[in-house]
């Protein structure tokens, strides 16, 4: 099996939060580059330290925003960052990063999503659909099928089917760079599949399904995968099952790491891991979570207060708050520095929302801000940092909400309903500025792309949509752009 545990050097989740106070000054160190991180704002540092090694550090910059004073915003970051002096060289250099940042953060609300074309990949309901960061790629599932399609958006063609699994796939959870997939399925196996050669693949002949072989079989449990996800590096792969048990194993050798079968009394339904493959975190129909540290293998809390199914679970992008809703119509927050060993019922907060059974939560990309989407339709959205509600839409949809999604600048909230239809909404205004309704069946899936440009929905009525802006961006990698400048010697002052 070829290895997998390549470290993705530009993906975006990887990095940590890093502390504001200036460090001491480095020395003998060599700045290479400023790389641009654009959703959420961020810069990442290559340099060689004192022995000569590659390495990287990343700056947040959480509070950038298109009303930012660039001067004065380069100066806290000079203040602040030992690999960053005021010369002249890395100033420029950090202005001209920000201000690319800062174009970013601007949206045209004039732009419209337009409808590109439609296919077909399955002869049943679409049940998953993930989208690649560029927008160019797409997998997609059905329950009623026991294979994925592979298609070029592009091309607007199927270019390889994977197949292998001998019930219902339930879960697919592709790399950073859509090179690699896992799927797991009810016949209790979970799959890893090259994308980036044709090895592992299926020709995308419906005709010819003679035989079809993958880079790697994990026999997980004897009854149902209902839910699994890949790390962030793709290194490891958590497994949600029917048994009432997480398992995680290691997809460099092949192997069973941990069997979490003790705190669960029903079956589980959300894995996640944080950022740093450290932490995972299980939410169950029995109304409970649970957080695990995967360096020892203990139990770090269970979080607990729902009084029935947890429906969705989600870290934030510095992985510091947990959000959980379910079907008891509640919404809630955990510090997971502030939680206890044991059970926790301590949260952070607590948010009702009418009443009603919660489908889908989602926090923005910079973790400031959570939307959620109830079955009677109604779009809501709070402060993470406050606890105040920043919107409530109650007749968002006619139907319930089953997606709820945050463009990745923040700009949009995008909901996906049984009403048919998908309603892109301004954040700041609580209003519905477009409605998309080319579905002829409820909508189970919708992802934005990276740069925003395109968006993907998926539905019951067995077809795939794929909207593009009306006035694309401008022709700019979409993971990140480099700033080259000059080499200089880095000395303590």
């Amino acid at each position: 099996m070829k290895d997998i545990t390549r470290r993705d050097a530009h993906d975006p989740r990887r990095y940590k939060s890093l502390k504001s106070s200036r460090q001491k000054p480095f020395k003998d160190v060599i700045l290479k580059f400023i790389h641009l991180r654009y959703y959420p704002p961020g810069l990442i540092l290559q340099y060689l330290d004192c022995q000569g090694k590659l390495k990287e550090k990343v700056i947040e910059l959480l509070e950038l925003s298109y009303t930012s004073n660039i001067s004065r915003f380069s100066n806290e970051v000079l203040k602040a960052e030992p690999l960053l002096f005021s010369t002249k060289n890395h100033r420029t250099a950090l202005v001209d990063a920000l201000t690319k940042l800062k174009d970013r953060c601007l949206h045209d609300y004039a732009k419209r999503f337009v409808k590109q074309y439609a296919f077909f990949p399955h002869s049943c309901p679409v049940t998953n659909m993930c989208l690649s960061k560029d927008g160019k790629r797409c997998i997609t599932t059905s329950n009623a099928e026991n294979i994925c399609s592979v298609w070029d958006l592009g091309g607007m063609r199927e270019t390889a089917l994977l197949q292998g699994h001998t019930k219902p796939i339930t879960a697919i959870s592709p790399s950073h760079f859509f090179d690699r997939a896992l799927t797991g399925s009810e016949d209790g196996t979970v799959r890893v599949w090259e994308l980036s050669s044709p090895s592992g693949l299926l020709p995308s002949s419906r005709c010819n399904q003679s035989s079809s072989t993958c880079q790697a079989e994990l026999v997980v449990t004897k009854d149902k995968i209902l839910c699994a996800e890949a790390s962030s590096d793709f290194s490891m792969v958590a497994s949600g099952c029917s048994d009432c048990s997480a398992y995680v194993h290691d997809l460099t050798n092949c192997i069973a790491m941990y069997r979490f079968s003790d705190v669960h009394s029903l079956e589980i339904t959300n894995v996640q891991f944080d950022t740093s493959g450290n932490l995972l975190l299980t939410a169950s129909v029995d109304g409970k979570a649970a957080l695990f540290d995967l360096r020892s293998g203990n139990l770090i809390s269970v979080l607990e207060g729902h009084k029935k199914e947890i429906t969705n679970c989600t870290f934030d992008h510095l992985c510091q708050t947990v959000a959980t809703c379910s079907l008891d119509s509640k919404v809630r927050l955990w510090d997971v520095r502030m939680l206890s060993s044991g059970t926790s019922t301590n949260v952070l907060y607590e948010f009702i929302e009418n009443d009603d059974e919660i489908y889908s939560i989602h926090f923005d990309t910079r973790g400031k801000s959570l939307a959620s989407g109830a079955k009677d339709g109604t779009l809501t959205a709070w402060d993470v940092k406050t606890g105040n509600l920043l919107f409530q839409i109650p007749n968002a949809h006619e139907g319930p909400i089953r997606t709820v999604r945050w463009s990745p600048n923040g700009a949009l909230v995008m909901t996906a309903s049984d009403d048919k239809t998908i309603n892109l909404f301004h954040p700041d205004m609580a209003t519905c500025i477009q409605t998309l309704s080319h579905h002829k069946g409820p909508v189970k899936n919708a992802a934005f792309c990276y740069s925003n440009e395109y968006l993907v929905t998926s539905g019951e009525d067995r077809s795939v949509v794929v909207y593009r802006l009306e006035k694309p961006l401008k022709n700019e990698p979409f993971v990140l752009s480099s700033i080259n400048i000059r080499s200089s010697r880095l000395s303590a002052r």
